[in-house]
């Protein structure tokens, strides 16, 4: 994933370029971004959006973060974020998008692991095996 600068909005990136099992792009670049929370985004960061060609913006939190973080810019019916992640879960399971996982750690390492994570030294996911 690629860092794009977004005024007033955290970790923005773009997430194209995805390989699909049988290496071939699925995604484009400059087609689907992530972020963190909308809430903050300034003047400038819309325009920045804007920019982008940028028109959606799907939250997928649950009604619980809703009314904790509040909402942000321009977002999408929940029903089209639940649409989208349940197609997203079947291409994984399917194998059609591999998961960028960067380490797999053991119980012990999560603590190292989330200061990682909170430094930003972290490409992919961490998967904590948890013994029993």
């Amino acid at each position: 994933t690629r860092v794009v600068e977004i005024d007033g909005v955290k970790n923005v990136r773009d997430i194209g370029g995805i390989l699909s099992k049988d290496e071939k792009f699925i995604l484009r670049k400059n087609l689907l971004y992530r972020s963190s929370l909308v809430t903050g985004i300034t003047k400038k960061g819309e325009e920045q959006l804007h920019s982008k060609n940028i028109k959606y913006i799907i939250d997928l939190r649950n009604s619980g973060e809703f009314l904790k973080d509040g909402m942000g810019w321009n977002f999408v019916p929940a029903a089209l974020g639940e649409q989208i992640t349940a197609e997203i879960t079947e291409a994984v399971e399917k194998g059609a998008i591999k998961p960028a996982i960067g380490k797999v750690i053991g119980f012990n390492d999560i603590p190292n692991a989330l200061q990682d994570l909170g430094n930003r030294k972290t490409i992919g996911k961490i998967v904590a095996l948890c013994e029993s």
